[in-house]
Parts: structure tokens; C-alpha cells; sequence
């Protein structure tokens, strides 16, 4: 079941809300709960959830592709030791909280391979607001071109988001998680990884490392996707649920609308959120009056 809201539907606005609940309660989201209280937040910084492998090799003018380490001009094999890097995660955690299974995102950011995205400037904010509402929040680094992967830059970073959920599975007491309750969430690229995560294999994009909580289900349980792109439409009936926020004028708009055909398509719970009139990354935009994190919220609430 789809649920398109905003743009070019604008006679939806005033029964919008109504419309979210009853839909997204039948697609299986789950009841929708009182107004969650705010919180006090605690931060616990640079906990280590999984390694990565990495290599030595920075010659990066010699080398036609991150997945197979080759000369561009011969062809052969090059060189490289490889190592394990430590894959960090900040928690925001709601103090006090009573709710024993709380629901959970993880969250990855888009920063297309080039800097770590566990302490970004709009990161803090996200974990801040979440947590404040009862929600865990987590913020992971992940591998990047600089680390010279030998899987691939694009491979490892999804691998590295499906240890990260595998991980806060097996830790799920510690931190008063509900284990089927675990969203991922990202924005631009972040998104794009989301997504691939979200309608990937069990056996896809997993590391054998017995340091990432192979024991673990990687399957996260709803996918939160901000203007975020594509890679390859594999759905299918069984991916969770998903959240798409988009502007009208984004470049990647088109996007958006091709995830939610495909989840129409399929059978797939999704609501799109369309704002009307915005660009790329409308961090402050509103719909109907509320805020982009109070639609998040609304359907981490839900499912």
C-alpha cells in the first residue's frame, strides 16, 4: 500500500493525517502510540559495533576498480596488505525511559565515500530530537575511498550498515532496544544505502567476519529514505516497510517516484512525502505544519 502526500495532491492536506493512520496501520506499521514525553539524552561516543576490512594501497592512479585491484595499464594484480579498522557508532539514548523495547534508527549519512559521517554537523541534531523522544538513535561511521577497500567502496559501505543492524540485534538488552524495531535512515546518498540494504538479500553485502555478529539477522525493519537515489530496483513482497521524503524540485525527485512504483508493485508498505516546491536536502521544510522529523517520528511510532 502507497501512500503519496503533499505534491500535487494538495486536497489531501486537511484529512492528511487521518489518511496516515488508518493506511498505515492496515499495511502492518503497528497502532499508533500516545505522544511520546522529552526525554534527558545521553551520548555514549565511539563504540565499536564491527571492523571493516581495509588495505595499504593508495596508489589510486593505478587502479581501475576498488573491487578488483588491478593496474589500469597491465591488467595484473596489485600489491596490498590488508587490515581491520574499527567501525564506530555514537548512541543518543533517551535517560530515564521507561519503555523496556525501545524502537531504534540507525542512522548513515550521505557523504559519498569522503569523510566520516558519525559526527557531521546535522547529525547531533537528529540523535538529539529522536532520543529526547524515546527512541534510540545510532550514528555510524563507515568505510571510505580513503581506506581502500578491497571489496569496493560501494560494497563495503553497505556491509558495513548490515553489521552495524546485526550488531545492535546482539546488543539489544544493553541498550533497551526492540529488536524488531530496528529502522535504518539516511539522507541523499545515505538513503541510496538505505535502500539497498533494505531490498537486498540475506546473503548480500555480508561480511564473514566473525567480529560483526554474523549470528544476526541483517534485515532492518522499516527504511527511512531522505532524497535519497536508487541502485538497482530488486524488490520484492517481503522488504519492510518504507518512508520516502522528497522535494518537487529535487534532481533526484524521479526517484523517489520510481521506489514507491516499486513498492506499490510489490505489495510494500510505503508513505511519500512530497514537499512542494523544495530542492535537495529540505532539511527545514514542512508538511501540513510539521516538521521533517515529526513525519519520521510519526512512522517510527507506527510500525
Amino acid at each position: 500500500m502507497r501512500l503519496h502526500t503533499g505534491y500535487p495532491r494538495a486536497r489531501l492536506a486537511t484529512a492528511v493525517c487521518a489518511v496516515l493512520l488508518i493506511c498505515v496501520g492496515c499495511a502492518g506499521f503497528g497502532q499508533r502510540q500516545a505522544p511520546a514525553p522529552i526525554y534527558e539524552v545521553e551520548k555514549i561516543s565511539a563504540i565499536v559495533y564491527g571492523k571493516g576490512l581495509t588495505s595499504d594501497s593508495k596508489d589510486f592512479s593505478k587502479i581501475r576498480s576498488y573491487a578488483y585491484w588491478q593496474n589500469r595499464e597491465t591488467g595484473d594484480s596489485l600489491p596490498y596488505k590488508i587490515g581491520k579498522k574499527d567501525m564506530l557508532a555514537d548512541a543518543y539514548l533517551p535517560v530515564d525511559c521507561s519503555v523496556p523495547n525501545k524502537p531504534a534508527i540507525i542512522f548513515i549519512d550521505g557523504d559519498s565515500f569522503q569523510e566520516d559521517a558519525r559526527t557531521k554537523h546535522n547529525t547531533p541534531p537528529y540523535g538529539n530530537f529522536f532520543a529526547s523522544r524515546g527512541i534510540a538513535f545510532f550514528s555510524i561511521d563507515h568505510r571510505l575511498i580513503a581506506d581502500a577497500t578491497p571489496e569496493g567502496e560501494s560494497t563495503a559501505e553497505r556491509m558495513d550498515l548490515k553489521s552495524a543492524i546485526r550488531w545492535l540485534r546482539a546488543n539489544c538488552e544493553t541498550f533497551g532496544v526492540d529488536p524488531n524495531r530496528i529502522a535504518v535512515m539516511g539522507d541523499s546518498y545515505g538513503g541510496r544505502i538505505c535502500v539497498d540494504v533494505g531490498i537486498s538479500k540475506a546473503d548480500r553485502y555480508i561480511s564473514d567476519l566473525p567480529e560483526n555478529h554474523i549470528d544476526q539477522s541483517s534485515r532492518p525493519d522499516a527504511v527511512i529514505n531522505l532524497w535519497g537515489p536508487l541502485s538497482v530496483p530488486d524488490f520484492d513482497p517481503s522488504d519492510p516497510p518504507f518512508l520516502l521524503i522528497f522535494g518537487s524540485e529535487d534532481r533526484l525527485f524521479n526517484w523517489g517516484e520510481m521506489i514507491a512504483d516499486q513498492c506499490e508493485r510489490n505489495g510494500i508498505p510505503c508513505v511519500f512525502h512530497v514537499l512542494e516546491g523544495e530542492g535537495h536536502s529540505p532539511m527545514d521544510a514542512k508538511l501540513n505544519g510539521k516538521s521533517i522529523n515529526d513525519l519520521i517520528l510519526d512512522i517510527v511510532n507506527e510500525y
